[in-house]
């Protein structure tokens, strides 16, 4: 399989801060290119509950993935802040019913986005491999193929030991 070597934007990394800039980029009609590395079976076996925030609700909102996952998610209604060792707690209570937030299974809201994007092939499973300042090339190994890549733009969503961060000798902030 041939990829378009020209892509506005290769994001590197399909997990939520990925997947959820591939559907805000396909939305506005920008061409990229998501690379992920195959999950591992022993993680998707594995249940995280995610806290989403009322801003991340509006953004999920804007990406039109909500309407997909709200009745999978659970109400915060309340919230009790403490710190062991130190007088004094917080309490956080919702307001005429309104919730504080909620909580739903983080591979729930991975699919939602997965399944939400239109460009189908333009999520790929495959690994970053080297990046060529001068020729500005990236080269990405998917399946037992290697492409040459010009994005105008590398996103590195590949989390802290970022591939892509190393391989641009960018420090961590």
């Amino acid at each position: 399989r041939m990829f378009k070597e020209n892509i506005d934007i290769l994001i590197i990394g399909g997990g939520l801060v990925g997947l959820s800039l591939a559907k805000g980029l396909e939305d506005r009609g920008i061409s990229y290119l998501l690379v992920d590395a195959p999950m591992p079976e022993s993680a998707q076996k594995i249940v995280r509950a995610l806290a989403l925030s009322k801003s991340t609700i509006a953004i999920l909102k804007h990406l039109k993935v909500w309407s997909k996952i709200k009745s999978k998610v659970t109400p915060i209604h309340h919230i009790n802040v403490s710190c062991e060792g130190v007088m004094g707690t917080m309490n956080l209570v919702d307001d005429a019913h309104e919730f504080l937030g909620v909580v739903i299974d983080l591979d729930i809201l991975h699919q939602a986005l997965k399944q939400s994007l239109a460009q189908t092939d333009a999520l790929q499973y495959g690994q970053f491999k080297t990046y060529d300042a001068v020729s500005k090339t990236v080269n990405v190994l998917i399946g037992d193929a290697m492409h040459p890549l010009h994005p105008k733009m590398i996103i590195a969503a590949d989390g802290a030991n970022s591939s892509v961060r190393q391989a641009c000798q960018m420090p961590i902030e």
